[in-house]
């Protein structure tokens, strides 16, 4: 996140997607980590009706779950330039062609 040269949009999608499981079990740095990569974030993204159509039909023609639908739809609306996640390789939002996905996973 320290690099100067990136720019990071988000959506309330995301962090509701993040946030959660590591407040109810108290985990500070991942907590932390969010924190930062959200008060970091220049755009946030909506989510219209439109984009829900726009999801269902990438769900369906490339076989992803629902939330990641929504975030690869978002992140192409938004013009991003690669959809960073922390889902393996080998995991269904790898499949989309609307955007360039990288795994951060590191197992």
């Amino acid at each position: 996140m320290a690099d100067p040269s990136r720019e990071f949009v988000s959506s309330e999608y995301v962090r509701f997607e993040t946030v959660p499981k590591p407040t109810f079990f108290k985990r500070e740095p991942e907590i932390r980590f969010y924190e930062e990569f959200f008060a970091s974030a220049t755009k946030w993204f909506p989510f219209d009706k439109t984009s829900l159509d726009a999801a269902f039909e990438e769900a369906c023609q490339s076989g992803l779950g629902s939330l990641d639908a929504v975030h690869v739809v978002l992140a192409a609306v938004a013009g991003c330039d690669e959809l960073v996640t922390s889902e393996k390789p080998e995991k269904s939002i790898h499949r989309t062609k609307r955007v360039r996905v990288v795994s951060i996973d590191t197992d």
